[in-house]
């Protein structure tokens, strides 16, 4: 495990019964070998064989097909989310989390009102808006709830000028990202004020690799940063005006050193950037597993709204490349850290 550069939990008692239900619920986290297990059966049929004897056992008793798995999915995912937010005495921290689902929905109804395509994109119903109340309130942006309503006024405002959807879609990220970073500064934490400026960090360093395969002429508009992360302005604009071999090195004494050690060029043909999702979201499975070490406190609660939803990609990755007939040996390197 890296050492991470946090020495204090909270502590706080009231979430003592809490905890000891989360560590319950742990023990039915997919560990690394039954995720492999499922890569390796030869359909979707395989497997739901696999998952039978698991937490998803309930919800898949009816499935009959590969859309009836990923229902079940949701389903337990959500009772998961229904769980934690009921558990939590300060249910802020956990809706700030979840939230994120109604940004995601609000970045995919903008896509396609912008776009050209006809294609209708599936929209998430995990997070706190429904999704076809806030389709509506679209119309309406007095009737969105805070914070989207003041997000939907920005991004109007900004697409109007610019008429970019690429930067749409980063300022919704760094918006999500500026209002969880306040409502965790807020409540002086420092498990999640650490776990926000890793996430923050690790988002820039998307953000400026993303835009450099995009548009290696221009430079990047410091405005689409998300506030606050750990790393240095000037290394972050290195990221983006130093060649492609240099970006391992400026990250070498960083937390984030094994981030692109080995990836630079995929990254720059665009051909890896699932991996270097994938190891932004492996670093922070790990940091959440420093909750392990305390017996009270919001940290495990926060922790586990986290790993479920890994896990809850993980196996959609399996149904999903099962379906398309995709290798075992395809599967596995995309597969994120499990926390059992």
């Amino acid at each position: 495990m890296r050492a991470f550069q946090i020495t204090e939990f909270s502590n706080d008692t009231r979430y003592a019964s809490a905890v000891a239900r989360v560590r319950a619920l742990e023990t039915q986290l997919l560990s690394k070998q039954k995720l492999y297990r499922m890569a390796e059966k030869p359909d979707w049929q395989g497997v739901l064989d696999e998952l039978r004897a698991t937490d998803y056992s309930e919800p898949l008793s009816a499935a009959r097909s590969a859309i009836d798995i990923e229902r079940a999915l949701l389903q337990v995912l959500k009772q998961r989310y229904r769980t934690i937010h009921e558990l939590a005495i300060e249910p802020a921290l956990t809706r700030a989390i979840i939230s994120w689902h109604d940004f995601d929905n609000l970045k995919i109804l903008l896509k396609q009102k912008w776009s050209d395509s006809s294609r209708q994109l599936p929209l998430s119903d995990l997070g706190l808006i429904d999704p076809e109340a806030l389709k509506n309130a679209l119309n309406n942006q007095d009737s969105l709830p805070h914070p989207l309503k003041d997000v939907y006024g920005k991004i109007l405002q900004d697409y109007e000028e610019n008429r970019s959807l690429f930067r749409a879609e980063m300022l919704i990220d760094c918006w999500y990202l500026n209002y969880i970073r306040e409502t965790f500064e807020g409540c002086n934490i420092p498990f999640l004020k650490f776990f926000i400026h890793y996430r923050i960090d690790l988002i820039k360093i998307q953000m400026m690799l993303r835009w450099r395969g995009w548009n290696e002429e221009a430079q990047f508009p410091r405005e689409l940063f998300p506030i606050g992360g750990f790393l240095a302005d000037d290394r972050l604009s290195a990221l983006g005006s130093n060649g492609w071999d240099k970006i391992s090195p400026l990250l070498q004494f960083s937390p984030y050193a094994n981030l692109v050690s080995d990836t630079s060029e995929k990254i720059q043909s665009g051909s890896d950037l699932w991996l270097l999702e994938r190891r932004s979201d492996d670093f922070l499975t790990e940091f959440c597993k420093l909750s392990h070490y305390t017996a009270f406190g919001v940290e495990p609660l926060f922790a586990f709204l986290w790993v479920s939803l890994q896990e809850f990609r993980n196996v959609q990755l399996i149904v999903t490349t099962k379906k398309t007939g995709v290798s075992p040996e395809n599967i596995k390197p995309r597969l994120r850290e499990a926390y059992a």
